[in-house]
């Protein structure tokens, strides 16, 4: 998970392009932040994901999977509000569960987890 919102963050943080003028879908989160920030977030979530997945630590990973919880849950929000319709906002929703579902589980387990 750390390693998608690594990637997705590099995608949006990217001076190469811009995304969020393309789509109308984007108009929500561009007012909320511009879109390098919506990367520079992502790219920070991801390194602490990564952080604690390599180190095996117990603090950095619940609390990068509940940020990521957190964000995910924003950029689904946003693309909810872009449109409805669309599948974008069902997938971001289901990375928003999925890094909700690892911080449960690393709070329940957490006398077996090492710090």
């Amino acid at each position: 998970m750390g390693a998608y919102t690594i990637l997705w963050g590099l995608w949006m943080a990217n001076p190469f392009w811009k995304v969020f003028p393309e789509s109308k879908q984007y108009d929500w989160m561009a007012r909320v932040m511009p879109e390098w920030g919506w990367g520079i977030i992502a790219l920070l979530v991801g390194c602490i994901m990564c952080y604690g997945v390599v180190r095996d630590s117990f603090r950095s990973l619940s609390f990068g999977s509940f940020i990521g919880a957190v964000y995910w849950g924003l950029i689904a929000t946003g693309y909810y509000i872009g449109d409805w319709r669309d599948t974008a906002g069902l997938t971001k929703t289901m990375i928003c569960l999925y890094c909700g579902f690892i911080f449960l589980n690393i709070k329940m387990n957490k006398d077996r987890l090492v710090d």
